[in-house]
């Protein structure tokens, strides 16, 4: 998730994290492992759905400006799914104007 805000903060992706953890924990975890964006403690029961039905640690959700649900995956996103990812929110930030080019591989 790093990577996304690296590559797509700068036009208009948000990215946060949630934790069900406990508050000293979970700042343990966001520092030994670099998150570099927001991530907030949550009772994912009293949560929204479909994050009320969350299972799986971590499970990432791509929501669009207006609200809706776009895209969800349970567990850790590399390689080709990372790749994937990246161009679905490269047309989505182009959608809105904001997307810049992707790079040249």
């Amino acid at each position: 998730m790093n990577r996304l805000v690296q590559r797509f903060g700068s036009q208009g992706l948000t990215v946060i994290g949630l934790s069900k953890g406990a508050t000293q924990e979970t700042r343990d975890f966001v520092r030994e492992v670099g998150i570099r964006y927001p991530v907030y403690i949550t009772d994912f029961k009293r949560a929204p759905k479909p994050l009320s039905q969350t299972q799986v640690i971590p499970s990432l959700f791509l929501v669009d400006r207006k609200g809706r649900l776009i895209w969800q995956r349970a567990g850790l996103v590399y390689g080709q799914e990372m790749r994937d990812l990246e161009q679905r929110l490269h047309k989505l930030l182009a959608a809105t104007g904001k997307a810049k080019s992707p790079p040249r591989r």
